[in-house]
């Protein structure tokens, strides 16, 4: 029986003695991540003022919009027809799109001087000759496309984690690359043919179908949005500049140099995820986090993006990480997330990203709802990743 009694004691001691561990780490790993967020939380209010100021997609559209093919009505069934046949069966010649989108200049600049060789010239005939080229200008001139819903051919409530809409954007994305090179591609001969109207023409169509891109809610880290940003800048606004200088119209080359550099400052800037978490450490009080997501300067996906930042904010607050993400957390961050103006499917969107929050690939072992000590050291796990 005193056997009995002494390891009951020591059992006691011990959970006490974890108890008082996991309440000092979770302090000490809160404060930490606070830490190491509050020079970026510092700066998120001056950030969303100057993005806000800039409005960099807001500015810069009017510029671009001149060069827009004249759209058309499609009917949905037929994007989404156009938009499944692209994800599925990818062009066979692959065009590498250079994010930098220093190389297509130089060649725009060498066929105004007729100086593309007979070989490159041959080369480009070949590749602008191929179906898919034309398909994109169809896309293009579209009135409306919802490129997001195409891509996962059914409803947002049906697709079962984030991670299958990744999938999907990225799988769509790899064509649509080179469906926009070759289309800039095609620009090149034609200014090496002296027909800077037709050039114009597909460096627009490249334009039109950024736009599309733009309005997609894609929340991937590597979302539409922002693959329709580098289209934009590297192969509509920057080579339609070379294709004003070579009109002898330097005020419109210097409005699409500026246009485009905008959007590059608008990528550089934006809130990410880590300076959202950081708003969000109170889950009684996302008010800071709640206006992040309701600022319509930053692009529907880039919101979207930031909805799990708001759930992951527990890091930031030590009883949380103690006993478990406070019951209030997940319904503000859905009603925030369900009402960002001017992002389609968001009470879906928010739905779906909460639905994934819990699932294992989220924690060490599924365990970051568990309470006890080890939901815990779960979290404790979790947050010192961060």
């Amino acid at each position: 029986m005193l056997s009995g009694a002494w390891l009951a004691a020591a059992v006691a001691a011990a959970l006490v003695s974890l108890g008082l561990g996991g309440v000092a780490l979770a302090a000490v790993t809160a404060g930490a991540v606070r830490r190491q967020l509050a020079v970026q939380v510092s700066e998120v209010p001056a950030t969303l003022r100057h993005l806000d100021e800039e409005d960099a997609v807001g500015a810069a559209r009017p510029v671009w919009e001149s060069y827009l093919p004249r759209p058309r009505r499609v009917s949905d069934s037929v994007v989404n027809t156009w938009v499944r046949d692209l994800a599925a069966q990818p062009p066979k010649l692959r065009v590498e799109l250079l994010r930098s989108g220093d190389s297509l200049l130089p060649l725009l600049q060498a066929a105004g001087r007729r100086g593309l060789s007979a070989d490159t010239r041959q080369a480009l005939a070949a590749l602008v000759q191929l179906p898919w080229v034309g398909a994109v200008r169809q896309m293009a001139a579209a009135e409306s496309v919802d490129v997001f819903a195409a891509a996962l051919g059914g409803p947002v409530s049906e697709i079962p984690a984030p991670a299958d809409v990744a999938a999907r954007m990225l799988q769509l994305q790899r064509p649509l690359r080179d469906w926009a090179m070759a289309n800039a591609l095609a620009a090149v001969l034609a200014v090496g043919d002296g027909a800077l109207d037709r050039a114009a023409a597909r460096l627009g169509e490249n334009a039109a179908l950024a736009g599309h891109l733009l309005r997609a809610p894609d929340g991937s880290v590597n979302s539409l949005n922002s693959f329709g940003l580098v289209v934009l800048q590297n192969l509509a606004l920057r080579p339609l500049a070379v294709i004003e200088e070579l009109r002898q119209r330097p005020v419109q080359a210097r409005a699409l140099r500026e246009a485009a550099d905008r959007l590059s400052r608008y990528l550089g800037e934006r809130p990410g995820w880590k300076q959202a978490a950081g708003l969000a450490g109170d889950p009684g009080d996302l008010g800071p986090f709640t206006r992040i997501l309701g600022d319509q300067h930053l692009l529907p996906g880039h919101r979207v993006e930031l909805l799990r930042a708001g759930l992951d904010g527990f890091c930031a607050n030590a009883r949380e990480i103690l006993t478990g993400p406070a019951a209030p957390r997940a319904e503000n961050v859905r009603a925030a997330g369900a009402a960002m103006p001017g992002v389609r499917y968001a009470p879906e969107l928010a739905a779906l990203v909460l639905r994934a929050w819990p699932e294992p690939s989220a924690s060490p072992g599924g365990r970051l709802f568990q309470w006890g000590p080890r939901g815990t050291w779960a979290r404790l796990v979790f947050c010192r990743r961060l």
